[in-house]
């Protein structure tokens, strides 16, 4: 009888679609984007469903219950609660440092284990792997030059190219830690190069020699994963480079779909087009129209489109197909073509409203895809 009480009640508990969220907590703080915590909790209120953030401390194994917070928008405020195992659990552990943490890398080990493709987003991604996998893809052709920097002789290698480079660690997020290397010619014709950094000008130089810009970048190369990538020329704006921000998120029958298309202008004499690096926000059809006819754009967008989910296809397929989203970097070489520069496992919150609005949706959507998976 009371095995009988127990489970009606964990119905009555369940009458909607439960969605976790797992995070952090620091000094009993929740960390991690809670304007994104906020915002999907109203969507999935407004769909009938429920959603409430977790910590990996929350958690009783044994009981298979979570102590966890639950976000009221007419109050504005967070109320504690206890529920039993969610449906879904959506992994937005704020970045990698926290998941490398021993007690919240074995969290994300047991929640993989036990909920399967329900736990969806288990880590970030390694820019190595991405470039490893997709290498192998029929999509390869889509990925500039790219090699793992392994020692002094790789970049020595990279430099005799006689082309721009970019060095990027495998871990960055946002545009931090990313050099730019480009050759220059010195008094003597031997070739010298100008070095230039996101991270401030302590590690810019220009014109200097091969022995001095290898002195510049040891001490963040030595000891963490960088890669040394071609760059490709791209398309400009009033003079500036763009890229292409595009969100693939699955939607409501589990298959992948574009949900929107942003463009990120690069910052006056900035080496990348990311906004916390003085990077702006332009539409896609303002970025386009100098290069395409009203005719072509349309073209160009269901290209674009189709190069995303075949590559967000390929990235699934390579971590085990238990991805729900991802956002991903493109660029518009002159010559129209499209190329691939990195994917993002945690997408933020994006500029644009609309995109920003038909993302909550569809996160919504392929949750409760998954709550009907047997």
């Amino acid at each position: 009888m009371e095995k009988k009480r127990k489970k009606n009640l964990e119905q009555m508990e369940r009458a909607t679609p439960l969605i976790g969220i797992l995070t952090v907590s620091h000094r009993g703080r929740i960390l991690g984007n809670l304007p994104l915590f906020k915002a999907f909790t109203k969507t999935a209120d407004q769909q009938g469903g429920k959603v409430f953030v977790f910590t990996p401390g929350g958690i009783d194994w044994i009981g298979q219950r979570i102590r966890g917070l639950h976000y009221l928008p007419e109050k504005n405020e967070w109320q504690e609660m206890s529920s039993p195992w969610p449906d879904v659990v959506y992994n937005r552990i704020p970045n990698r440092k926290w998941e490398a943490l021993p007690p919240i890398a074995e969290t994300i080990n047991r929640l993989s284990a036990a909920f399967g493709p329900k736990f969806f987003n288990p880590s970030f991604f390694d820019k190595g792997k991405l470039y490893e996998l997709l290498s192998r893809s029929p999509w390869k052709e889509h990925l500039p030059p790219t090699y793992h920097f392994k020692s002094e002789k790789t970049l020595r290698e990279a430099l005799s190219l006689e082309t721009p480079l970019y060095i990027k660690p495998t871990d960055g997020k946002a545009g931090e830690g990313i050099f730019y290397v480009e050759p220059v010619r010195g008094n003597k014709e031997e070739t010298r190069y100008r070095l230039r950094s996101t991270d401030g000008e302590d590690q810019s130089a220009d014109a200097v020699g091969y022995s001095e810009m290898w002195r510049r970048l040891a001490p963040f190369i030595i000891g963490r994963s960088y890669l040394i990538q071609k760059a490709i020329p791209r398309l400009t704006f009033a003079g500036r480079p763009f890229d292409l921000r595009v969100l693939v998120q699955k939607g409501e029958k589990g298959r992948w779909g574009v949900t929107g298309i942003g463009v990120r202008l690069a910052g006056l004499d900035r080496i990348t087009t990311h906004v916390p690096q003085g990077g702006s926000i332009l539409s896609l059809e303002e970025a386009l129209s100098l290069y395409f006819t009203r005719n072509e754009r349309k073209r160009e967008y269901g290209n674009i489109e189709e190069v995303s989910l075949r590559l967000a296809q390929s990235i699934d397929e390579g971590y085990g197909s238990v991805l729900g989203e991802m956002s991903m970097d493109l660029g518009l070489s002159p010559d129209k073509k499209i190329w691939f520069f990195e994917a993002n496992a945690k997408p933020m919150k994006f500029d644009e409203p609309s995109i920003q609005a038909r993302s909550l949706k569809r996160r919504w959507d392929y949750c409760a895809y998954l709550v009907g998976l047997e």
